[in-house]
């Protein structure tokens, strides 16, 4: 194959996987359709079982790739230069900003039981990322005085995780239980800044 042919295919391929996060974020892998899928790519369906031979592997590629796009964003992030709460608050923004979206594909993996992670998908690896750089603002913090001793980061790091993931899942059910637009203050950031006020002040030495 030339590698223009190479090429193309794949940008097909990515176009692919990009129309069918976009489509099982929005429906969920039960209800979401390869015609559609089809459709916001701007390729037939054929191509599509041709390249991933249905909707059950092209869901597990589309994981991976959402994977390996975090693993890149997680390799990324440097704080080095930044002091400790300002570091903490724009680590938790990113981590809201890449997650609360995903809400859909986290009810999905609950209810699969996680199934269609396969052993090749990076996540642990941009899991342990994040982990590491997170570590290392605490520990910044704590030399400073600033952050308290007996926060751990992995702890820490998991807090974050369900926070941005299971806000972004539960929100258009609490609409139903209480007389909030849950959804539009997940969008305009309300409950990002919430968690990070809310987080600050849990791990600082005194109270903000």
């Amino acid at each position: 194959m030339s590698s223009s042919r190479k090429r193309n295919s794949a940008q097909t391929i990515q176009a692919i996987l990009e129309a069918a996060r976009e489509e099982f974020i929005e429906s969920g892998i039960n209800k979401a359709k390869i015609e559609t899928i089809a459709e916001r790519a701007g390729v037939s369906q054929q191509l599509i079982y041709h390249y991933f031979g249905g909707k059950e592997n092209l869901y597990q590629e589309m994981l991976t790739d959402l994977a390996t796009l975090d693993v890149t964003r997680a390799k990324s992030l440097s704080f080095d230069d930044v002091e400790p709460v300002e570091a903490l608050t724009q680590f938790i923004s990113i981590l809201f900003a890449a997650n609360h979206r995903a809400g859909r594909l986290v009810i999905d993996q609950i209810q699969q039981e996680g199934k269609q992670i396969i052993d090749r998908n990076p996540i642990r690896a941009s899991t342990a990322k994040h982990i590491e750089t997170l570590t290392s603002i605490l520990e910044r913090g704590k030399a400073a005085r600033v952050f308290r001793d007996d926060i751990n980061g992995e702890d820490l790091f998991i807090l974050i995780w369900m926070l941005s993931f299971g806000l972004s899942s539960f929100g258009p059910m609490a609409s139903k239980y209480i007389d909030r637009d849950f959804v539009a203050e997940i969008n305009g950031g309300y409950w990002r800044d919430f968690a990070i006020n809310f987080i600050l002040n849990s791990v600082a030495t005194r109270s903000r």
